[in-house]
C-alpha cells in the first residue's frame, strides 16, 4: 500500500520496484524512495539523496535515525499492509510531519527497512503546508517533543533497544536546533511573542544551545526588535541554518542491494 498525498507525484516504476524488494525480502515491511520538491508553479527543486546507496537493514538499526529526522514523506513510501495494520497505522495525535516520523519508527520496531536511492517521487511544497500552520500555533515543537518521548517509550522502555537511549541527547539537541529555526521564522513574520516562546523552548530542550552562534544571533535580533530597532531585521535569513547535509552512510548492519532500472 502507499499513502499518496493528493498533490504529490510518483514515478510509474516506484511501486513495482518496492514490491519486488519486499517479495525478495519478506522481513522488509516498508520501502522509501528519494524525492525532489515541486512548488505550486511546478518548479522543481532538486535534493541530494539521504543515503549513499540502495540497501536493506534491520528495523532496529534505523530507529535512532527517526529520533532525529523523518527521512521521507508518505508519498515516498510503499508499506506492506499487514505491517501497517500491525502498528495500527498513523497516530493522529501528532501533526503530519511528526506522524510520518512516528510511523516509520513503529514500522521499524516490527519489520526491516529498505531504501531506494533513485528519485521516484515529487513532493509538493507551498505556503499553505500544514507544517507552516503548525509553526504559527507553537504546536509543532510540542508535537516533536511528544513524538520523541513516545519513541523512547516504545523503543527503549518496551523493546529494550539501547541505541534509542544512546541517541536521546543528540535528539534533544536536534530538537533545540529545529526550534531555533522556527523562532527565526516567527521573527520574520513579526510574531515576536511566539518567537520568544520558541527561544525558551529551545533552552528547555538543550540548555547548552544558548552558547551556539545561531542562538546568540537570533536572541540579539529578537532583543533589538523588542526595542523597535528594525535595522536588525535585515540580518534575518531564513536559510541561515544552511542546506541539510545528506548522502549519509546507511545505518549499521545494512546490506547493499541492486535494483533493476
Amino acid at each position: 500500500m502507499i499513502l499518496l498525498c493528493a498533490d504529490d507525484v510518483i514515478q510509474p516504476t516506484f511501486i513495482e520496484k518496492s514490491v519486488a524488494i519486499m517479495e525478495q525480502n519478506p522481513n522488509v515491511g516498508y520501502v522509501h524512495c528519494e524525492r525532489d520538491y515541486i512548488d505550486g508553479d511546478d518548479v522543481i527543486t532538486e535534493l541530494d539523496p539521504f543515503y549513499n546507496c540502495n540497501f536493506i537493514c534491520p528495523g532496529e538499526s534505523v530507529l535512532p535515525i527517526y529520533m532525529l529526522t523523518d527521512v521521507a514523506q508518505p508519498s515516498q513510501c510503499v508499506i506492506r499492509r499487514s505491517i501497517f495494520q500491525k502498528v495500527l497505522g498513523y497516530n493522529t495525535e501528532f501533526d503530519h510531519s511528526n506522524a510520518d516520523k512516528a510511523l516509520w519508527f513503529r514500522l521499524s520496531l516490527v519489520s526491516d527497512y529498505a531504501y531506494i536511492r533513485e528519485k521516484l517521487a515529487l513532493i509538493r511544497v507551498h505556503s499553505a503546508r500544514e507544517t507552516v500552520i503548525a509553526f504559527r500555533s507553537f504546536y509543532h515543537s510540542i508535537a516533536l517533543y511528544l513524538t520523541l518521548m513516545n519513541q523512547v517509550e516504545l523503543g527503549g522502555q518496551l523493546k529494550g533497544h539501547r541505541n534509542v537511549y544512546e541517541k536521546l541527547p543528540a535528539a534533544f539537541r536536534k530538537l533545540a536546533d529545529e526550534t531555533l529555526q522556527i523562532a527565526l521564522f516567527c521573527i520574520h513574520e513579526d510574531n515576536l511573542k511566539l518567537a520568544k516562546q520558541y527561544l525558551v523552548f529551545a533552552k528547555i530542550m538543550d540548555n547548552s544551545i544558548v552558547e551556539s552562534e545561531n542562538y546568540i544571533l537570533i536572541s540579539n535580533i529578537y532583543d533589538s526588535l523588542q526595542c523597535k530597532n528594525d535595522s536588525e531585521k535585515e540580518k534575518i535569513e531564513l536559510s541561515m541554518f544552511g542546506k541539510r547535509t545528506r548522502n549519509y552512510e546507511p545505518p549499521e548492519n545494512y546490506i547493499k542491494i541492486e535494483i533493476k532500472p
